[in-house]
């Protein structure tokens, strides 16, 4: 049972980076849009996330992303990072714009409250363990190869300064108010239209 709340966790975690990792919007050359986080691009297709969905569109489909990156320059697919393995080719300076924009964009209070959550809805005989467990400072240094991985530290940098600004921190503010209306009406269109 203890392994099944740790398979759980990890699996809602996995979720919670899918969906917290800034979204790019591709819109298609037929009018329609799609929004999500780009997990693959190649020179010929793109994939796109969209909450644990992924959805791949040929590149002649695609009008344009927003984020402005022209799908001529449609980079090769970017090596994944193995769970756990650091890289060790990255600077200390890219480390440490890793770790901060973890801390700006909201990473750690994130995880400091999903673990609080779980925690807190434990049986009593484990609450202890998972509590010493739960470090969420380990888990940052675990996680910062892959911001290494797919980030520069200019873009990091770029990163940080937009969560450090008023804007920034309104996407902050505002995105789970957004994902609870995005989910509300999106459970009322598939409920529409399967009666």
């Amino acid at each position: 049972m203890r392994q099944f709340r740790l398979f759980s966790l990890g699996i809602f975690v996995l979720l919670f980076f899918v969906g917290y990792v800034s979204a790019e919007t591709i819109y298609l050359k037929n009018g329609r849009s799609v929004t999500g986080t780009i997990i693959e691009k190649t020179d010929r297709q793109i994939k796109i996330d969209i909450d644990g969905f992924p959805l791949t569109y040929y590149l002649d489909e695609v009008d344009r992303i927003e984020s402005g990156e022209m799908l001529s320059e449609a980079k090769e697919k970017p090596q994944r990072v193995k769970p756990g393995s650091i890289l060790k080719n990255t600077s200390k300076s890219r480390k440490e714009l890793a770790l901060r924009y973890m801390e700006v964009a909201g990473v750690k209070d994130s995880l400091r409250k999903t673990f609080d959550n779980v925690i807190a809805q434990a049986p009593n005989e484990d609450k202890a363990k998972l509590t010493e467990a739960f470090d969420v400072e380990d888990i940052v240094i675990e996680l910062g190869p892959i911001y290494e991985q797919y980030f520069t530290e200019s873009e990091l940098q770029d990163l940080i300064d937009f969560y450090e600004s008023p804007t920034g921190r309104k996407v902050l503010e505002v995105n789970p108010m957004i994902l609870k209306d995005s989910m509300e009406i999106s459970y009322k269109y598939f409920q529409d239209k399967l009666e």
